[in-house]
């Protein structure tokens, strides 16, 4: 709007004697820049948020008020249009498909060749917690926590609510709320209905282990039991397509140091996981990969129905 038109509307019975006074365009341009430079430090907050994100073209599913979202009815938060069209993909590809380890089995095979990705989460305790959607890589976790969300969602928005709910305690963004641990992730689920633990039995062993490799929370001790690594063939006749494995690290601090999804290929039976070792989503023979990896054991859960 040009000054004296601008003029005209805020002091219209007086401009007159108003723009007769010297500097009067001058006081009403800084008038008209105010609000703008109020403005600007919002702008630059929202750039600063953005600038957090990984490199390699991330996906990133960002709302203020995701720590809310559970309980206060509102929608989540849209996928971006690259990773939303291999989802609607995934999900054509494996609905009408029972049970849900054969769903496992051909979404999973969709990812193979999918890149590694190193610490692909957001959030600390000094930095906001971000919801990751991310379809274009995964570290080992995130890639069972994808295929488990996309195997029990029917559409896109389905499967953002379930890898929320998979991933934070409550479903609730925040750092504090994230299942770090393995065995925290595994026994929450366990005791919400959502796996069913196969780790039982005269075959297994109970461990208590004091957990304090991630720095910023504090050391907690935890408790669980574990196949022996050499108990491994007397295991394989139970296990099922789609079954989740994870391996006991013999670490100080850790209690799980990888994860992965059983499959089987007729007399075969494969893991099928992300591995920072081959920088991608691949599958391999189980006994091979146990046999060449150092661990002291595993756990076995299977996604219920």
């Amino acid at each position: 709007m040009k000054a004296d038109c601008l003029a005209k509307v805020i002091w219209p019975r007086r401009r007159k004697a108003f723009v007769g006074q010297p500097g009067w365009q001058l006081l009403l341009t800084l008038c008209c820049l105010l609000p703008f430079a109020l403005i600007a430090p919002a702008q630059t907050t929202v750039k600063t948020t953005r600038a957090l994100s990984p490199a390699r073209s991330a996906r990133v599913t960002t709302s203020a008020t995701a720590p809310s979202l559970r309980n206060s009815g509102e929608p989540e938060p849209a996928l971006a249009p690259p990773d939303a069209a291999l989802v609607r993909e995934l999900l054509n590809a494996s609905r009408t498909q029972f049970p849900v380890g054969k769903r496992i089995n051909i979404i999973s095979a969709h990812l193979l060749g999918k890149p590694y990705l190193i610490n692909p989460l957001i959030g600390s305790l000094d930095q906001p917690e971000v919801l990751v959607t991310r379809m274009d890589g995964f570290d080992c976790v995130t890639f069972i926590e994808t295929v488990l969300a996309l195997a029990y969602a029917r559409n896109e928005t389905e499967f953002v609510r379930r890898l929320r709910e998979l991933r934070y305690r409550d479903g609730l963004v925040q750092y504090q709320n994230r299942l770090h641990y393995t065995t925290d992730w595994s026994q929450y689920h366990v005791r919400r209905g959502f796996l069913q633990d196969l780790t039982v039995g005269d075959n297994t062993l109970v461990r208590e282990k004091t957990l304090f490799l991630l720095k910023q929370l504090p050391a907690k001790v935890a408790h669980f039991r574990f196949y022996p690594k050499y108990k491994l063939a007397s295991v394989t006749g139970l296990l099922h397509e789609g079954d989740l494995i994870y391996f006991v690290s013999g670490r100080k601090g850790l209690d799980i140091s990888h994860v992965g999804l059983i499959i089987r290929d007729g007399d075969r039976l494969l893991l099928r996981h992300a591995t920072r070792h081959r920088r991608q989503v691949v599958e391999q023979e189980l006994e091979d990969f146990c046999r060449r990896t150092p661990m002291s054991g595993f756990i076995i859960n299977r996604p219920k129905e």
